[in-house]
């Protein structure tokens, strides 16, 4: 089931811890702490109610899931996750400032 302020699976405790654990290829430890966006959710009860981006290991954890893992490096994913981040936020930016 989606949930409707977002359109996102609903969130399930469960999932979460697991998406947090190490994947079964992984060689070594990534962080699990997440980092808040700016980038506001459409439609949520709190109006300042922000996404909150995936920690490197839930990001390799979706790679992995989803077979796209290739020549990835856990020691890589920190970076992969600012770039990801950072990305989101610029163009969030840019999205701000267009419609202004």
């Amino acid at each position: 089931p989606l949930d409707p302020t977002n359109n996102m699976p609903l969130s399930n405790p469960n999932a979460l811890a697991t998406n947090s654990l190490p994947s079964a290829r992984q060689t070594a430890p990534l962080p699990t702490e997440r980092v808040p966006s700016t980038i506001p959710k459409g439609g949520a009860a709190d109006d300042t109610a922000t996404w909150t981006y995936p920690s490197p290991q839930m990001f390799y954890n979706a790679l992995a899931r989803k077979g796209k893992l290739g020549d990835t490096k856990e020691e890589d994913m920190e970076s992969v996750v600012a770039l990801h981040n950072n990305m989101n936020e610029g163009t969030w930016k840019k999205v701000l400032e267009w419609e202004a």
